[in-house]
């Protein structure tokens, strides 16, 4: 599975619809919240900020639903930032 996000993000970048020094939020707007306002997709791809623990419990009914799923990761808080020290 990786390796297909992989693959295929990295063809959306060499197409040019994909900034990985833009900010999340231009692409996700409800992302940019709780902390998360100034992530940029090299920082989200990279694992450089500490966006690791969804806050909503993810059930089966959210799980299956790609809307509510994407509500749940969004409103997610970041426990650090890249330039931050993890506690």
């Amino acid at each position: 599975m990786r390796c297909t996000f992989c693959g295929q993000q990295q063809g959306v970048h060499s197409r040019g619809l994909l900034d990985y020094d833009e900010l999340v939020g231009t692409y996700w707007p409800e992302f940019a919240c709780n902390g998360k306002e100034k992530i940029t997709v090299r920082e989200l791809l990279s694992h450089s900020v500490g966006v690791c623990c969804v806050d909503t419990p993810l059930t089966q009914e959210i799980l299956e639903d790609p809307v509510k799923l994407g509500a749940a990761l969004a409103n997610t808080q970041a426990e650090w930032l890249a330039d931050a020290p993890a506690d």
